[in-house]
């Protein structure tokens, strides 16, 4: 009976004699379990541990603490000249019109006016370069977070009045009440310096906002800098980052009709996007490299499988098995694992994942002295990391185990019943 007309093997027997096989060698299936259950929690706990501390926590804090979701300027404002800020080709004074258009927009949940400008401040004795910035409060309080993180004093409630930085004020030994000493140049390039009272002193967390940003009144930093009443930037904050790029084309149309333009929050956080592009990068290379030690892993105990049951491969054969059925046979064994491994390895980075996102770790510390706002470590753990994870690990022992099924199923019946 030539192997065409050989009865094939029911898939059921095939199932059983895989299961039968992997508990005979325990300790091999232990291994390529285990292995493909590392690689699957890793895999599991990564994507919350990215979506957590990156694609949500780190993108809501650049976008608070320094860009808006967009900002709206002239063209040729150019954020590396700050001694420009103030000079009329940088300055906008029609701007009301577009800022009521810009809140009623789709997406859109505050637009804030600021004048930036370059300057000094101090306390009369001694000075240190910085940001000055004009705002209107109201609006601000949703834009920023300056007004949120006040831990002395008061806001910006009236006139003449000053809300610094944590940092600043322990340089100047400054506090609620104290006298600072604002310096900057006017519009005509004069320079202009005027006493302010410190109404409040605000902890960010963030070095760079807490030691070299200072807030007034937008009236104020207009009168300090003498442009009228016009400003240099628009600061748009929109619902989430996907609201942001749904309503930017329309942000950018009506800046253009009005003779300006915007830029989205990745424009102005470019370079510490690009950090973190580096970093995915290196993340992606471990992950590739972990699956490939994985698959050789398994692939490698699956090859001495192979030749340790080459006599029973012969048996099978000598009795009527097919070649394809016996690759079926490893390849089950290969999925069978997968599956068990898989299972075990979504558990166990989806208790990891669900334990970092209870207790974050905490990078406070280090954010003091960073340029990135990076405060915290988490993770926001989706049922679909442990999914695709698992799915993963199952596919990475299917592909493991295929090339020794097809050894497997080449090896020479009448060799392997008499070599072995």
């Amino acid at each position: 009976m030539s192997e065409r007309e050989t009865p094939s093997i029911p898939a059921g027997i095939l199932v059983k004699t895989a299961a039968r096989n992997l508990a005979r060698h325990r300790r091999r299936t232990a291994v390529n379990a285990l292995s493909v259950a590392a690689t699957t929690a890793i895999l599991a706990f990564f994507m919350g541990y990215y979506r957590g501390t990156y694609a949500e926590l780190l993108y809501s804090t650049i976008i608070d603490y320094q860009t808006a979701h967009a900002q709206v300027q002239t063209a040729g404002f150019d954020k590396a000249d700050p001694d420009a800020y103030a000079k009329p080709a940088n300055l906008m004074a029609d701007w009301r019109g577009l800022l009521w258009k810009i809140r009623g927009m789709d997406g859109v949940v505050e637009a804030a006016p600021r004048l930036l400008l370059a300057g000094f401040a101090g306390d009369g004795a001694e000075k240190l370069p910085l940001l000055i910035v004009g705002i209107e409060p109201e609006a601000e309080r949703t834009v920023g977070v300056a007004q949120r993180s006040i831990v002395s004093g008061a806001d910006l409630a009236a006139s003449d009045s000053i809300l610094i930085g944590e940092s600043f004020a322990g340089l100047f030994g400054l506090e609620p009440g104290s006298r600072c000493v604002l310096q900057t140049w006017t519009a005509n390039g004069t320079p202009n310096i005027r006493d302010f009272t410190v109404c409040g002193v605000y902890r960010s967390g963030y070095a760079p906002l807490d030691r070299t940003s200072v807030f007034l009144r937008l009236e104020d930093a207009q009168t300090l800098a003498d442009t009228g009443d016009a400003i240099n930037k628009i600061f748009v904050k929109c619902g989430d980052t996907q609201a942001a790029e749904s309503a930017l084309p329309v942000i950018q149309a009506g800046a253009g009709k009005a003779g300006y333009t915007a830029e989205s929050w990745r424009t102005y956080a470019a370079g510490i996007l690009h950090h973190m592009q580096t970093e995915t990068y290196f993340y992606y290379v471990f992950l590739a490299i972990l699956f490939i030690l994985s698959i050789s892993t398994i692939a490698n105990t699956m090859y001495v499988s192979v030749f340790e049951r080459t006599r029973e491969i012969g048996s099978l054969r000598a009795i009527g098995w097919r070649r394809e059925e016996v690759f079926r046979l490893f390849l089950f064994e290969s999925a069978a694992v997968g599956v068990l491994g898989g299972l075990i390895g979504a558990l166990i980075g989806a208790a990891a994942s669900f334990a970092l996102h209870a207790f974050p770790i905490s990078l406070q510390s280090l954010a003091s002295g960073s340029e990135i706002p990076f405060f915290e470590i988490t993770s926001v753990p989706a049922a679909i990391d442990f999914a695709g994870s698992a799915a993963a690990g199952f596919l990475c022992a299917v592909l493991a185990g295929t090339t020794p099924a097809r050894r497997a199923a080449r090896v020479d019946v009448v060799k392997a019943l008499i070599t072995h």
